[in-house]
């Protein structure tokens, strides 16, 4: 009975180990933060607007799907309101352990960001660019 308890004992030791080593390994820690429902204001080339985004894990919380709505100004008195529409999915690369971000563009191209670990903090990340589809490749995103 002895034998049984401390086996018992250490298997209940090491399963408490692994799961708190689990959480701190949580690839998703950076940006668990996200996932809701935000609206603000938006500043940009197309002037200023409002915006509206939400975050939510999807496909059995192996990606985030964000969805963003921006609605800028009429650069003109009675002109019509500029509105850009983007969905984009965050996913993990276990190869590359780094969070990855793919942009998909109402104006059809699509970027590939990976977050820069090195200018990244608890509360700015950073996304560097890697490669763009449908637009020049030459160019360079953050």
């Amino acid at each position: 009975m002895l034998k049984y308890s401390i086996a018992l004992l250490l298997t209940t030791l090491i399963a408490t180990a692994t799961l708190a080593d689990d959480r701190k390994s949580d690839p998703w820690q950076p940006v668990r933060f996200l996932v809701g429902h935000w609206k603000g204001t938006v500043t940009g080339e197309s002037g200023t607007g409002t915006v509206e985004r939400s975050y939510e894990f999807i496909l059995r919380d192996n990606f985030i799907e964000e969805r963003n709505t921006s609605t800028y100004a009429p650069k003109e008195p009675g002109g019509a309101s500029e509105i850009h529409q983007h969905r984009s999915l965050i996913s993990y690369d276990r190869k590359r352990k780094t969070l990855m971000l793919r942009q998909f563009h109402d104006e059809s191209f699509i970027n590939l960001y990976a977050l820069n670990p090195v200018t990244s903090t608890p509360t700015r990340l950073v996304f560097d660019s890697e490669h763009f589809e449908n637009f020049d490749n030459a160019w360079k995103a953050r």
